[in-house]
Order: structure tokens, then sequence, then C-alpha cells
């Protein structure tokens, strides 16, 4: 008999999670450091306006988020036919999430090309940063993706499913926070 991946508590793969997620941090914080720093440096002159339809894009974020810690509560206490319906709904809002971004990350490029023209390179910056994010999305969906298809053909299984389920609520959560943090930072600079 082969054994699947320890995903236990305190096994591997949650390890490396954990240890993602930190590299990520660093990542995300000190593209945030470089904005922050390219932004004094420009003054208060340059402005960044972030597209509208963001506000939707971070409703489906969290979205996601809900779907997939309520999908983890419910597996967890056994109810399994709950959580695979709240998981396969946090793959389409993910979904939506990438589809709502799409058009704002092109008005992004189209203004940054503007915008460098006048000086300001911090549209590059919040197009890299919202484009990173949106990479990160998406292999977090790719992730989703195989734990829904496994639903797909068995019943989800507390045991055997649990744990990924659990790590995929777990980065998530780490996406929504990242983007809330970034969206932020951009409004108010």
């Amino acid at each position: 008999m082969t054994r699947g991946p320890d995903l236990s508590a305190g096994g591997p793969a949650t390890f490396g999670m954990r240890l993602l997620i930190f590299s990520l941090s660093v990542l995300f914080v000190g593209g945030l450091v470089g904005y922050g720093i390219t932004r004094q440096r420009l003054g208060p002159d340059f402005v960044v306006t972030v597209p509208p339809v963001f506000f939707g894009s971070t409703a489906a974020l969290l979205i996601t988020g809900y779907f997939l810690e309520t999908a983890w509560q419910r597996l967890r206490r056994g109810v399994v036919v709950p959580a695979s319906v709240l998981l396969r709904l946090s793959v389409l809002s993910a979904l939506l999430f990438l589809i709502v971004q799409i058009p704002a990350m092109a008005q992004l490029l189209s203004e940054h090309r503007t915008a460098v023209a006048t000086g300001n390179p911090l549209l590059g910056f919040v197009f890299f940063l919202v484009l990173l994010h949106a990479l990160h999305v998406l292999g977090g969906l790719a992730a989703l993706t195989v734990v829904v298809a496994r639903s797909v053909r068995r019943s989800l299984n507390p045991d055997q499913d649990g744990a990924a389920v659990r790590l995929s609520a777990r980065y998530w959560h780490f996406l929504d926070a990242v983007w809330v943090v970034m969206f932020g930072v951009f409004l108010l600079g």
C-alpha cells in the first residue's frame, strides 16, 4: 500500500506551506517597500489611481477564502457534502477574481505607458505587484482544482482530504491578507 504525502498538522507539507508563505511574504513586503520608497521620492504630485473593478475582485478573493475556510471547518466535522459544494464554489469565485483582474491589468498597463512618459513609474510597481499576486492566485487555484477533482471522482474523506483543504485555506488566507494590504497601500498612496 502506497502512502500519500504527510499532510498532518506538523508534517513536512505544513512546514513547506509555512516556508512558502514566509518566502512570499518577504517578496511582497520587498515589493511594497520599493513602491513606498519610490512613492516617497516622487512626492505628492504623482498619483496612483487603481481601477475601480479592484473592489469587485477584492470581494471575489475574500469570498474564496470564506468558502475554503468554511469547507475546511465542515470537512473537519465530517460534513462532507456541503464541504464539496463549498470547494467548488471557491474555485468559481477564484476564477471570478482572475476574470475581473484581466481588464484591470490591461487598464493599468495602458495607464502605465502614459505615466512613464510623465516620469511616474508608480503604476509599474502596481502592475508588477498585482501581476505577481495574480500568478500566485493561479498557483493556488491549480492546487485547489486538484482537491476539487478528487471530490468529483470520489466523496471527500476528512482523513485523506482534510489536510489538503486546510493547507489550501491557509494559503488562500495569505493571498487575502496580501491583497488587502497591497490594495490598501495603493488606495492610500
